[in-house]
């Protein structure tokens, strides 16, 4: 099959989408990460193609949260990007990172509530990745579908449709409606308060958003509002 990305921010959708889609088309998504990914648990349950080399094109879309010149090659096809809020993105992606240090979920609370050194510089490393990952994508010369994680929450199905007609695979109403019912969307709720927005993020957003409008495409969500 075509090679054709699913390229993200971590943190920012990604898992849902490929087990949205693998209902919906029946075929296994594939993952750039598969030499690590497949070996675990789950590449033995739901992401089976995690298990293959996705050079080989057996995989409907791919996984990614490269944006390098030679994975744009690689995806010349075409790639779906997911975009969320840069905030919950990155908090969410300091969680994972905390507790992949051993940090406790009350550490990292603690870390957020009190918007120290720790989160700060977290913050502004992970803003200017999640800015060059959508510009670089949105500006490549490839086919493109932008999905916006907040629109994917909201509506389902609708943006489903839309991926799966990206990906030319025929479209099954029915299987659109049990991926939806079998896999609705498990946000994790942190028992802390999240942090205070940092007025530079506004300049972040409004990169991305002049990009976008560069090349016609939709402003993103009002983040802040939801």
């Amino acid at each position: 099959m075509p090679i054709v990305a699913l390229a993200s921010f971590p943190r920012s959708g990604n898992t849902w989408s490929r087990s949205l889609i693998q209902i919906a088309t029946q075929i296994y998504t594939t993952s750039v990460y598969w030499k690590d990914e497949g070996k675990l648990p789950r590449a033995n349950t739901i992401f089976q193609g995690n298990k293959v080399d996705y050079q080989n094109g057996q995989g409907v879309c791919t996984k990614t949260h490269e944006h390098d010149n030679l994975t744009l090659r690689e995806f010349k096809n075409g790639a779906i990007l997911l975009i969320r809020d840069p905030l919950k993105a990155a908090v969410s992606d300091f969680v994972r990172c905390g507790h992949d240090h051993n940090l406790t979920t009350e550490d990292v609370g603690r870390h957020l509530e009190s918007n120290d050194d720790k989160w700060k510089s977290f913050q502004r490393r992970r803003y200017d990745v999640w800015t060059s990952m959508a510009m670089t994508w949105i500006s490549a010369d490839l086919p493109l579908l932008i999905v916006y994680y907040e629109d994917l929450r909201d509506n389902p199905t609708r943006e489903l449709l839309r991926m799966v007609k990206f990906l030319k695979q025929p479209i099954d109403l029915i299987r659109i409606q049990c991926a939806v019912f079998e896999n609705p969307l498990r946000e994790h709720r942190f028992n802390f308060r999240l942090p205070v927005r940092d007025i530079s993020m506004h300049h972040y957003i409004a990169t991305v958003n002049e990009t976008l409008m560069s090349f016609d495409s939709r402003p993103l969500p009002s983040y802040g509002s939801t």
